[in-house]
């Protein structure tokens, strides 16, 4: 044999002894077999809807719109005043008309009747029949058909 197979047959078994301290160590040297142990994770993700729709709500500040014909305003402005919707009724009446309603407050006892209205140069009285007296409502035409506030000009009891 030459010196070239021999190195080649000497190393062999350093090389086989290399793999089984390898193999021993891999192997937690116990002699029990390795084991491997898998784990899987899922994780579940849920998207959040969107929505593109502004959300509206409804307060005791949003007021009707106003009325465009005078006979409608004296009603709006009636009613108002009968439920206590100071705000709106300031919207619909001049400060005068307003202070007149605002320092008599309705009552149960005064049985109104339905409003009767007539046109005169301009303007709209509308009268309510009531038990103890009549009230009465001028409406300026041109206001009230433009849907302005303040359309309510007078108020008087009679």
């Amino acid at each position: 044999m030459n010196s070239t197979n021999w190195s080649r047959f000497a190393a062999r078994p350093i090389l086989v002894g290399g793999l089984m301290v390898l193999l021993a160590a891999c192997s937690g040297g116990g002699g029990a077999p390795a084991t491997t142990t898998t784990s899987t994770t899922t994780t579940a993700t849920t998207a959040i809807p969107t929505t593109t729709a502004t959300p509206t709500t409804t307060t005791s500040t949003t007021m009707a719109p106003l009325p465009d014909n005078a006979a409608d305003y004296a009603a709006a402005a009636f009613e108002a005043w009968k439920s206590g919707q100071l705000d709106r009724l300031h919207r619909l009446m001049t400060d005068d008309a307003y202070q007149v309603l605002a320092s008599r407050a309705p009552s149960g006892d005064d049985k109104w009747s339905s409003a009767q209205c007539d046109g005169a140069a301009g303007s709209t009285y509308c009268q309510w029949h009531g038990a103890v007296d009549d009230l009465v409502l001028r409406v300026n035409n041109q206001a009230a058909s433009s849907g302005d506030p303040h359309a309510v000009i007078e108020a008087r009891f009679q």
